[in-house]
């Protein structure tokens, strides 16, 4: 009987432990304000290279920014608080309508730091003093910040039959508070409570199969604020560094484990080089992650002047990345993810509770997930995997998207081969493209970078 006992109470924990698979996801912060054709091309790219969370910025942009093709749009609050211009939430609502059709979602970053008299100024350093310094912001801005807050997530998407974006958990991976909040303050030495008493804010508000990010410091010392990682609302923390490889190596071991403590996620959401310099650096800090099971974002991926810290499909920098995302997710994840299938942009949780976003069941800070395997009749979709029906087509579809079929014939495959495997056609290649281009022997194989893909 004791061995029968062991045996059941051993199927009971492989039915309700789910271990996460690790991932890596881009920044990529004003894919919205870019040409469609050239949107529509970084998109495809990350699709077809399974890497599914994009991280983007509520946040002013100029006419070619970085040599884009970027169109200007002014920020939010351009120039005085409150005074609330959209134009930038409509163009983000329709990048919410690609990333759906393709199995992908936004890390949603509210506001810049940056914005405050940085790089440029906003109607945060109008009104409380610009500078590089906003010390005045952070001490009594905390309201007009909230009502921004509100302002976003109740902004309704015709896309997604006017639900506001607070509701919109299948293409809304996570809300950021602020990018690099607090970050070269040297003077303001006051208890830090900013980032937790936004979450208190977004909480409430917004669907619990969406997580609340802090949107990370400009170094290890920032982004570990303790405050952080005590915050009961907030489910990740976000690490930035430019520090290199090595201050990865002495940190990173310690950030997983008072993460731990306080049952909190991290993800490892900046960091990169310039010019030649990236793809050694994707390279080493990304396999790194990988090793210790954290999520990684290199800055960042746009079509861009080369250089500085920009790469796109067209670099080793690139390649580099699409290996290693091949290569994490076979590794198992620090953290759970709510049972997120980061391979096929699925969200297969089950249900439970908690106070945490995009989980599955269990405790803590995960909790609220939708009870599926996989998305059901009609949602949108990139491969068969992804469906609970097991057919990703357009078959039956009236406005010729990709959706999972029921009773479907013609069911799109997922990729399988990498780069330069023999290929057939471009469905079967994690980089989208099949063709000769640059074969040595005249035969089709997966192109990383191609332009004549079959």
């Amino acid at each position: 009987m004791k061995a029968l006992a062991s045996v059941l109470l051993l199927l009971l924990v492989l039915q309700t432990v789910h271990a996460s698979n690790n991932w890596s996801g881009v920044n990529s912060y004003f894919i919205w304000g870019l040409s469609d054709s050239d949107r529509g091309a970084h998109l495809k790219a990350l699709a077809n290279a399974n890497i599914r969370i994009i991280r983007i910025f509520v946040v002013h942009i100029g006419q070619g920014d970085k040599g884009s093709s970027a169109a200007y749009v002014p920020d939010l609050e351009e120039k005085w608080v409150g005074n609330y211009q959209d134009d930038i939430l409509n163009r983000i609502d329709k990048l919410m309508q690609e990333c759906a059709q393709l199995g992908l979602k936004i890390n949603l970053v509210l506001h810049d730091r940056y914005s405050t008299g940085w790089w440029q100024s906003d109607g945060y350093a109008s009104k409380y003093g610009g500078g590089k310094n906003p010390v005045n912001f952070y001490r009594n801005g905390g309201q007009d910040f909230d009502n921004r807050i509100r302002h976003i997530l109740s902004h309704k998407n015709p896309y997604f039959n006017n639900r506001p974006w607070s509701d919109l958990h299948e293409v809304i991976w996570a809300f950021a508070i602020q990018n690099e909040a607090r970050s070269y303050m040297p003077d303001f030495w006051d208890d830090w409570s900013w980032h937790c008493n936004r979450a208190r804010v977004i909480r409430p508000l917004i669907s619990d199969q969406i997580f609340i990010t802090t949107g990370g410091g400009a170094t290890w010392a920032d982004s570990l604020q303790d405050a952080n990682f005590k915050c009961k609302e907030i489910d990740i923390v976000g690490i930035h560094s430019y520090e290199g490889f090595g201050a990865l190596q002495a940190n990173l071991g310690n950030a997983i484990n008072k993460a731990r403590q306080y049952g909190k996620r991290i993800i490892y959401e900046e960091f990169g080089l310039t010019g030649d310099g990236m793809n050694g650096d994707i390279n080493n800090q990304g396999k790194y992650c990988n090793d210790h099971g954290v999520p990684w974002f290199p800055w960042q991926f746009i079509h861009a002047n080369p250089g500085d810290y920009e790469y796109f499909t067209n670099s080793n920098a690139w390649n580099t990345h699409v290996r290693l995302n091949n290569q994490a997710s076979q590794v198992q994840s620090a953290f759970e993810w709510g049972n997120f299938n980061y391979s096929s942009g699925n969200h297969t949780g089950t249900s439970g509770s908690g106070n945490g976003g995009g989980g599955d069941g269990g405790s803590g800070n995960g909790g609220g997930g939708n009870g599926g395997n996989g998305k059901g009749d009609w949602e949108f979709c990139s491969t068969s995997s992804e469906c609970r029906n097991s057919c990703c087509s357009k078959e039956w579809s009236d406005d010729g998207q990709y959706k999972c079929t029921p009773g479907g014939s013609q069911c799109k495959s997922s990729p399988t081969k990498g780069d330069w495997d023999f290929c057939n056609s471009s469905s079967q290649c994690y980089n989208g493209c099949c063709s000769k281009e640059w074969s040595d022997d005249g035969r089709t194989k997966c192109t990383p970078g191609g332009g004549q893909c079959q």
